[in-house]
């Protein structure tokens, strides 16, 4: 008798087991399947989206590639929001902005909106590569119309690093910390160390291009190479004289 109820017992036990396995199963399938259209809305929106903005679906973030009117390509995540000009402060002057901008080549002016001549206000010029030939062999100049910088100026492009939700630029280093996605890499670049007014300092492609038709000594904005001097920075690990690198990533 009781063999046989601990027979009974055993076999509910096991269709239980079974029942239970079967359910883990289907509930598995079906978020599986919930996965998948999840993933079918999402390249569907995705589409729509790149069809009518150039963007996907949840956000990210934008940076300046400058030195080049062109996002990277190694990501399909990264797209061009609008390319443009280098420009800043002319290099004498006292005043005026301290940054650089990235000045859309699609330039757009509202008709009745403006007031053309000299009217005594801020200026801004083109930013021109003023350092000598040595530069050259820093970069790489296999997209460089003529494979010349100096005395051209710069183009730009604002990029947008879709799904991103942060991005840094490391000055002093050529890779991104781990888990980061590498959208540049180049040299640090600024206004020389004599000019009148300060300027920020930016990471210029190592791959760069120039604006054609720029190739003379206009003057205007400049843009130099940086160099590390010893004074109050260590002579270790820092080289003084050498020029700094620099990465652009996001994450």
């Amino acid at each position: 008798m009781r063999a046989s109820e601990n027979a009974k017992r055993l076999s509910r036990v096991i269709e239980n087991t079974v029942q239970h396995e079967r359910a883990r199963r289907e509930i598995s399938g079906k978020r599986s399947e919930i996965r998948e259209l999840k993933v079918q809305k999402r390249s569907a929106v995705v589409e729509l989206k790149e069809d009518q903005y150039g963007m996907m679906d949840g956000g990210g973030v934008a940076y300046v590639r400058w030195g080049r009117r062109d996002c990277p390509t190694g990501s399909s995540l990264t797209v061009l929001v609008h390319s443009g000009y280098v420009a800043g402060t002319y290099y004498t002057s006292t005043g005026g902005g301290s940054n650089y901008l990235c000045i859309d080549a699609n330039i757009t002016y509202h008709r009745g909106r403006y007031s053309d001549g000299a009217n005594g206000a801020s200026h801004i010029y083109g930013a021109e590569l003023r350092d000598s030939a040595w530069m050259h062999r820093l970069f790489d100049l296999s997209d460089t119309e003529k494979n010349y910088l100096r005395l051209n100026s710069l183009p730009c492009a604002l990029c947008l690093a879709q799904l991103m939700i942060t991005q840094i630029m490391i000055p002093g280093s050529s890779t991104c910390p781990k888990g980061w996605t590498l959208e540049y890499k180049g040299y640090i670049m600024g206004g020389g160390h004599s000019d009148k007014h300060a300027s920020e300092f930016i990471c210029v492609d190592q791959k760069p291009q120039v604006v054609p038709g720029t190739n003379t000594d206009e003057t205007g904005a400049n843009i130099q190479m940086v160099e590390p001097q010893c004074q109050s920075l260590l002579c270790e690990p820092f080289v003084a004289g050498r020029e700094l690198q620099c990465v652009v990533c996001t994450y």
